[in-house]
């Protein structure tokens, strides 16, 4: 008798629903096959969205601003005369360093892997001199300003 019940009731009822479901779908337009691609490229708010058999093409010019960047290099290359008077190798190194990036970042194709090996030395240099605490925030805030050079 269950088994008749699901056959008879349940079953017809459950068909109803699932005819209902699509036809609404249909409606909707779910039924029509979709094709997207989507490319994110870079951390950089970019999304390119192309349907069906669509082409599209599509350039990211990464920019930064140059006078920001030179305000941050003369701010961390103050900070470090000022903390690192009394290790001149090191204050030398840094220096070039921030001087590196400076050159490099007003590139019109900056090389992305000498600015982020540059800044890398800066920071790990700076972490070891413990009273290098505003040139390590400068270094911090001029990583964030060319890491969108770095992809």
């Amino acid at each position: 008798m269950v088994k008749e019940f699901g056959i008879r009731v349940v079953l017809p009822f459950v068909n109803g629903i699932d005819d209902y479901l699509s036809d609404i779908a249909t409606d909707m337009g779910f039924d029509e096959e979709s094709k997207f691609m989507i490319n994110i490229s870079g951390g950089q708010a970019q999304v390119n969205i192309s349907n069906d058999n669509s082409t599209l093409n599509a350039t990211q010019n990464i920019q930064v601003n140059p006078s920001e960047i030179a305000s941050l290099i003369a701010e961390l290359k103050n900070n470090i005369e000022n903390e690192l008077s009394n290790s001149q190798n090191i204050k030398n190194i840094l220096l070039s360093q921030a001087q590196l990036i400076a050159n490099e970042a007003a590139d019109e194709k900056p090389k992305k892997e000498v600015l982020k090996t540059a800044i890398n030395t800066i920071q790990d240099l700076l972490k070891t001199v413990p009273f290098a605490v505003t040139a390590l925030e400068s270094s911090r805030k001029l990583y964030e300003l060319i890491a969108p050079l770095f992809s």
